[in-house]
């Protein structure tokens, strides 16, 4: 019996174990860069745009055909602490930057990525997802391309 304790403990302390990082608390990690990428075509909505917070709340966001997975847009402006933590409270709550099957890799798509040190979480979801959606339309807030 003992034999059989010290294999399991053995084998479930070997085990690949879920990511803290979008688990733990929801105050944003000091290192966390937020990127959220619509790829689509022009004319479509959400149309393309990418908009990526830095550590420190520094918003970059771009719109048009340029904006990429590949993209570092410009500067746009400084996100309050108050203004980074809602938005990575709602990527962590609806598990927006967790795995997903769908949409395939060449269909239209919004990327959510969350980098935290070392570790990458990118979820994919269709343009059509509400909440893939709603954080878009945020982030265009933020960035004030809604005006």
């Amino acid at each position: 019996m003992p034999i059989l304790f010290a294999i399991t403990a053995v084998l479930v302390g070997c085990a690949p174990r879920p990511s803290g990082t979008l688990t733990g608390s929801p105050r944003p990690p000091a290192d966390l860069t937020i990127a959220v990428t619509v790829i689509a075509d022009e004319g479509s909505t959400p149309g393309p745009a990418r908009f990526v917070i830095e550590p420190g709340g520094q918003l970059r966001a771009a719109t048009g055909g340029g904006a990429t997975p590949d993209t570092l847009p410009p500067r746009t402006r400084r996100l309050s602490d108050a203004q980074v933590t809602q938005l990575y409270g709602v990527i962590v709550r609806e598990g927006l930057a967790l795995p997903t099957a769908l949409p395939r890799a060449d269909e239209p798509r919004i990327e959510v990525t969350v980098i935290v040190g070392d570790e990458r979480h990118t979820g994919l979801h269709a343009l059509t997802d509400p909440e893939a959606r709603a954080v878009v339309d945020r982030c265009r807030r933020l960035a004030r391309l809604d005006r």
